[in-house]
């Protein structure tokens, strides 16, 4: 029995809180300059972002040349760095639907509440770090903590859905496969909804009126998804 809990102890602190941990080592930026066509960032704003995307991002062999050259001659920079966030960006799309699948899968099939939480938990705490890690920046203290918040109302509402009672007027949600099924796509949607949040956060700024922005933009994507 003692092995079980010491695993559970060692799975607990590398899937739940190395992720959490790890997304304060990065640094908060608003680049919702590089994205915004109505703004023009200065040079020294801009000259600031590319030694910090230099030095804190992983950039392909390529790209750091690039930015290197555009760096020192001062020859459009603004549109190097907007090219290398937008990649950036558009590749986490893929992390997230990918995470979506696995929570969706791994909820769907696991039909154990404690263990569908755990689950949720540490997808979308991993979801989190991969978005961070590879964007070299995190969002804000309290979108952080709005974040997490989502994160854990998720988990325990996938968790109560083996304990509701849908009766006559659903019975095939009723059903054990029903209620696996709904749980796996409430475990999707909750990860997408993080996923592209995260993603938002740090696309679109720190302002209220980008932070409005970022949730209808995080909400059009996961329309999107359903529908495709």
């Amino acid at each position: 029995m003692w092995v079980f809990y010491v695993f559970l102890i060692i799975a607990v602190i590398w899937f739940g809180i190395f992720p959490f941990l790890s997304v304060f080592t990065k640094k908060t930026r608003d680049w919702s300059p590089l994205v915004d066509q109505n703004s023009s960032p200065s040079d020294a704003w801009l000259n600031r972002q590319a030694k910090y995307m230099l030095k804190n991002i992983d950039l392909s062999k390529e790209e750091n040349r690039k930015l290197q050259y555009h760096l020192t001659f001062k020859k459009d920079l603004n549109s190097c760095l907007k090219d290398i966030v937008e990649k950036k960006a558009e590749a986490m799309d893929s992390v997230v639907l990918n995470k979506s699948k696995v929570a969706f899968l791994a909820v769907s099939v696991s039909q154990n509440g404690p263990l569908d939480t755990f689950l949720l938990l540490t997808i979308n705490l991993s979801l989190i770090k991969n978005i961070v890690s590879e964007m070299g920046i995190r969002p804000s203290l309290p979108d952080l903590l709005k974040l997490y918040l989502l994160v854990g109302i998720g988990a325990l509402v996938i968790d109560q859905i083996n304990d509701l009672e849908f009766g006559d007027a659903l019975p095939a949600v009723g059903t054990i496969a029903g209620k696996s099924a709904a749980q796996g796509i409430g475990a999707a949607l909750v990860t997408l909804r993080v996923g592209y949040l995260t993603k938002a956060y740090l696309i679109h700024g720190q302002s209220k009126t980008h932070k409005k922005e970022a949730r209808q933009w995080a909400r059009l994507k996961i329309r999107n998804v359903i529908i495709s």
